[in-house]
């Protein structure tokens, strides 16, 4: 909670469950989430086209059963499946009755795609030849740098995940 702004802490915490709902999962996580969506959809565009990355493995990372290398363009193609993914559980529609509990179920279900993309992008971004390949296009950009900025967008989502996890156990207590 420490990397939260005191400022936001104290725009949200005293608004209802329904306000909360409305004004930061629907509201800021959504525009973390919308915005990460782009980012991650035009990098993978780009990784996409370029002939360079046709054959630009990332090393086994630990949770690779097959300890076999992974294409970088596949593991694009995932993070932009989960970003999907993650958006479109934000969206999804929710009970009226007890939304502290509905928040609590949204965060835990949106941290999951956060985290797999999360994962990908660390596993690019700690990989040696990821940090010496610079893609055409990009003003020298590696594809290290590219996970390091999706990796901010989901630093970002997760401080508004944790935010609502606290606000919701915190609501929950005061019934």
């Amino acid at each position: 909670m420490a990397l939260l702004h005191p400022e936001t802490l104290a725009r949200y915490q005293h608004l209802s469950p329904q306000e909360f709902m409305d004004s930061v999962i629907l509201g800021a996580l959504r525009e973390h989430l919308y915005m990460a969506y782009n980012v991650i959809t035009v990098y993978a565009q780009i990784v996409m086209e370029l002939p360079i990355t046709d054959n630009l493995y990332i090393s086994p990372i630990g949770n690779n059963v097959t300890r076999k290398p992974i294409e970088l363009r596949e593991a694009m193609r995932d993070m932009q499946s989960y970003v999907v993914e993650a958006n479109h559980l934000v969206q999804a529609p929710f009970s009226v009755n007890r939304v502290e509990n509905e928040i609590l179920q949204r965060v835990s279900e949106v941290r999951r795609p956060i985290e797999f993309i999360d994962r990908w992008a660390a596993a690019i971004e700690n990989d040696g030849m990821m940090k010496m390949v610079k893609l055409p296009g990009l003003k020298g950009k590696t594809a290290a740098r590219l996970a390091s900025e999706i990796r901010e967008y989901m630093f970002d989502c997760n401080q508004v995940l944790i935010y609502a996890q606290a606000y919701a156990l915190r609501w929950a207590k005061r019934e």
